[in-house]
């Protein structure tokens, strides 16, 4: 049913308004006349094949998600070491991985709860959007059972683990530091 609809959009497009489909038959517009003249996309069989590869089930929305939380974990605006970085990583995901299969949010009577937005790509137009449990931070309570119970105990044992992460060298400093004079006389100059 997919190709088919993509196929009828694809002929639409191409100035072909009978389609050799069931169940799209016609474009469902009336007879299109000379105001309506325009240059129409030449013809592909690329077209069809691509839509057949297109997914009804895998979208990039929970990936985009997931960098979402990553800035909130990690704000550009805020500087860390490569251990903070990782370790705020590596929260993210637990973080996300707790709430990533969230059910949909019920009313006390039971009735599935949803939200009406409003979105730029919808011009003024709404759009229904199903409201999620509240996110849970079940891990922060056995993270902090990890540390009372094992670090505060034992730090060496953890302190040993953390010495032993690679830190890479900065990016600047894979490059020579040039003398300020010579950099401000090379900036003013024309050649």
């Amino acid at each position: 049913e997919a190709v088919a609809k993509w196929t009828s959009v694809a002929n639409h497009i191409q100035n072909v308004h009978s389609h050799d489909n069931a169940l799209f038959p016609s474009c469902l517009h009336a007879p299109l006349d000379g105001e309506q003249a325009r240059e129409w996309l030449k013809p592909t069989p690329q077209f069809v094949k691509d839509v057949e590869k297109i997914s009804p089930v895998y979208h990039t929305s929970t990936l985009e998600a997931f960098h979402s939380l990553i800035i909130r974990f990690t704000p550009k605006s805020q500087v860390f070491s490569f251990k903070g970085m990782r370790f705020r990583l590596q929260i993210a995901a637990m973080h996300y991985n707790e709430n990533a299969a969230r059910s949909h949010a019920t009313t006390a009577t039971g009735e599935l709860r949803y939200a009406v937005v409003y979105p730029k790509y919808t011009c003024g137009d709404y759009t229904v959007r199903a409201l999620k449990t509240n996110p849970t931070s079940l891990y922060v309570h056995k993270l902090m059972d990890l540390l009372f119970d094992s670090v505060v105990v034992d730090p060496l044992s953890y302190q040993e683990y953390s010495d032993k992460i690679p830190v890479p060298e900065p990016l600047c400093a894979q490059f020579q530091r040039p003398d300020k004079r010579d950099a401000v006389s090379r900036h003013m100059s024309r050649f």
